[in-house]
């Protein structure tokens, strides 16, 4: 047996008096058994009645660890004089299962053929038995056997399942059906495998338009959108292969496209940066099918770079200084950034001070250039400082809104200095050496080499005589000076220090150095005079009254 199954037991009471009774299951071991049950499991009977009683076998649980024979007892304990009475039971278990392989089969054939598909039927039961065969779920015309067996326990029986596939079948077209087989002892035992049949496939691309033609600026890029039709009767996806000489993209590969429908597929050709005007390429883009690589075909693309005009003008030196009634010389490098051969129109804007340039420059081959210079004259009452620009426009003949513009800054050179402090007092005592320090400062906007003179009254010196300084720039000065030992107090000394650019330019500052100390008195008696002695370190002549 499997699953769960109850019997029926009757007890009699044949005494003629009432008896009790409780029936009680136990195993060769005297325990409870967990498999089986009874019900009731007590009562009384009275004289001549007759009790039926379920007994239920449960082929489960964990004293049942699988099929095979269980055996036990129900002991009916009871108060009549015979005593108890004792009813073997036994169980024997048993294991009905099917199992199909594979449990997927799946065949493809060409449309209009049958496919036969091989299935194995196995008998994974304890017992020998045939199991019944039935086909679900299908489409086309499926054959298969009525049933299979009788097959030993463990024992496999092939099973042949036919399927015609319709001869208007398109590639990709499928059919799947279910195959069943049933347990004959246990209709509710069964296994299932599926079985799935496909039409062949027949692959061929084509591609829209098979010829293109575009145009584009160098440096651009020239989109073409082609269009990749699926003639095949199967999804497919299509690899791309492009050749060129002008660089080229587009998808490595594009789809699945379903049989019969069609995608987009982009190219892109960038028109190199040096392409001249009128030069061209031609292109190839091959779509081949991933289905069958022998079917392919491609287009034909040819890019054409446009004519176009450009300049460009830069100015080796934009911005310049000068005296008044000097001339500057700016030169401006011109270049036909254009693919195709220019020349290039000069026109200048600008109040006031008189400029002159040529009239044009060029022609010029693609790329090539040359330099243009252009005079600014500084009027020679320009004040200093005093700023004028001029805007030099380079036109294309070949296309007048195309131009370069450079600006062009003149500036009249303004020349100054400061040098601080301008006036210093100090006190020194005599054979002292003074220190007097300077700031020396361009402040104009020309680089300069300033002079720089001394006068003193006793012996200076100064620590540099040439100095170049660019504008805003600041320098130091030292001035040592050398107070005699014979200076008397009070005396004064004076330096003087003078600056000067070579425009001009130039800047003085004074130092007063006054003798404070070196005279000295005795009261009532002595008095001392400072003067020189004969080693030149001045010495003291005393003279006393009484």
């Amino acid at each position: 047996m499997s699953g769960t199954q109850t019997k029926q037991m009757r007890l009699v009471n044949l005494i003629d008096q009432a008896v009790d009774f409780e029936i009680v299951e136990l195993d060769p071991v005297q325990e409870d058994v967990s498999w089986l049950t009874v019900e009731p499991v007590s009562g009384t009977l009275q004289v001549g009645a007759r009790q039926a009683v379920s007994v239920t076998f449960e082929a489960s649980g964990p004293d049942v660890p699988g099929p095979g024979v269980y055996r036990a007892e129900l002991r009916v304990v009871n108060s009549s004089p015979g005593g108890d009475v004792s009813v073997p039971v036994t169980m024997t278990v048993t294991l009905i299962g099917v199992e199909i392989s594979p449990a997927v089969s799946t065949l493809t054939g060409d449309p209009g053929s049958t496919v036969t598909h091989t299935l194995q039927v196995t008998n994974t039961g304890t017992i020998s038995e045939s199991f019944s065969l039935a086909v679900s779920g299908e489409e086309w015309a499926t054959s298969i056997p009525a049933s299979v067996g009788r097959l030993a326990p463990g024992g496999s029986a092939a099973v042949q399942v036919g399927v015609e596939i319709p001869a208007q079948a398109q590639a990709g077209e499928g059919d799947t059906a279910m195959i069943r087989a049933v347990s004959d002892l246990a209709p509710d035992v069964y296994a299932e495998a599926q079985v799935a049949t496909n039409a062949s496939a027949v692959y061929g691309v084509q591609v829209s338009p098979r010829v293109g033609e575009a145009s584009g600026d160098p440096g651009e890029t020239v989109a073409y959108t082609l269009t990749v039709t699926n003639t095949g009767n199967a999804s497919d996806s299509f690899d791309i292969g492009l050749v060129s000489g002008w660089p080229i993209s587009a998808p490595l590969q594009v789809g699945p496209v379903e049989a019969g429908s069609s995608i987009p597929l982009g190219v892109a050709v960038r028109v190199p940066v040096n392409a001249l005007a009128g030069e061209s390429d031609t292109a190839a883009a091959m779509i081949t099918s991933q289905g069958d690589d022998s079917n392919s075909t491609q287009a034909v693309l040819t890019t054409t770079a446009n004519l176009v005009h450009a300049v460009e003008a830069r100015a080796e030196q934009a911005s310049q200084r000068a005296d008044p009634g000097e001339t500057l010389t700016y030169t401006l490098a011109v270049t036909n950034t254009g693919n195709s051969t220019d020349t290039i129109t000069i026109s200048i804007t600008g109040d006031g001070w008189a400029v002159s340039a040529p009239e044009s420059a060029g022609p010029f081959r693609a790329g090539e250039g040359g330099g243009v210079s252009i005079l600014v004259s500084v009027p020679t009452s320009a004040t200093a400082g005093k700023t004028h620009t001029h805007t030099v426009r380079l036109t294309s003949q070949g296309e007048a809104s195309i131009s370069a513009t450079a600006e062009l800054t003149s500036r009249v050179s303004m020349y100054a200095i400061t040098l601080e402090p301008g006036e210093t007092v100090i006190d020194a005592a005599p054979g002292e050496t003074a220190t007097w320090t300077l700031e020396l400062t361009n402040m104009g906007d020309t680089a300069e080499v300033y002079s720089v003179a001394i006068s003193s009254t006793w012996v200076a010196e100064l620590t540099g005589t040439s100095i170049p300084l660019e504008p805003g720039e600041r320098i130091s000065l030292d001035v040592r000076v050398q107070v005699p030992r014979a200076a008397r107090y009070n005396e004064e000394g004076v330096v003087i220090l003078r600056a000067t650019g070579g425009h001009g330019a130039s800047a003085s500052a004074v130092l007063h150095i006054t003798v404070r100390r070196g005279l000295a008195y005795l009261p009532g008696v002595f008095k001392a005079q400072w003067q020189a002695a004969p080693d030149g370190r001045g010495g003291a002549e005393a003279a006393g009254r009484r």
